[in-house]
C-alpha cells in the first residue's frame, strides 16, 4: 500500500496521459521548447482526519495546470479543462483506496510573466478517502 496522495497522483497522471499523450508533465515544468498546450500536475496534499489500520481517512487534493501560448484560443483551453474535469470525475479508486471527488474549482487567467503572453488554466480537485479496498 502506498501513500494516499501518491496513489491519487498516479491515478490522475495515468488518466491524463491516456487522454493527452506526450503533453503531460510532472515533477518539473518542461523546457522552453515544450509543445503548447501542455498539462502540468503541480502538487498534491493530504489532510488526514482519522486513521484506521493503516488506511487513513481524510482527503487528498491535487492541482493540475494547463498552459497555452495563444491567448486567442481561450475556447480551446476551456475545452481541455472541461475534458480534464470529466476525467477527474471518473476517478473512483486507486490501487489501494476508494475515493470520491468532493470539490473541484477551475479557472483561466492571462499570464504575462514571460515575454510571450500565455493563458493559464488550472483545476484544483479534492477527493475524500473512503478507506482501503
Amino acid at each position: 500500500m502506498n501513500a494516499p496522495q501518491n496513489e491519487v497522483f498516479t491515478k490522475v497522471r495515468t488518466e491524463l496521459e491516456g487522454a493527452y499523450p506526450d503533453i503531460v508533465f510532472h515533477g518539473r515544468l518542461p523546457g522552453r521548447d515544450a509543445p503548447y498546450p501542455f498539462i502540468y500536475i503541480r502538487d498534491t496534499s493530504l489532510a488526514v482526519n482519522l486513521g484506521f489500520k493503516y488506511h487513513p481517512l481524510g482527503s487528498v487534493s491535487i492541482h493540475v495546470d494547463v498552459w497555452h501560448n495563444d491567448p486567442g484560443l481561450r475556447g480551446t483551453l476551456a475545452e481541455m479543462l472541461f475534458r480534464i474535469e470529466q476525467l477527474l470525475y471518473g476517478v473512483k479508486d486507486t490501487e489501494s483506496y476508494r475515493v470520491a471527488l468532493t470539490d473541484m474549482q477551475a479557472d483561466i487567467t492571462n499570464d504575462d510573466t514571460t515575454s510571450m503572453p500565455l493563458l493559464h488554466g488550472y483545476i484544483d480537485a479534492t477527493y475524500n478517502l473512503l478507506g482501503g479496498k
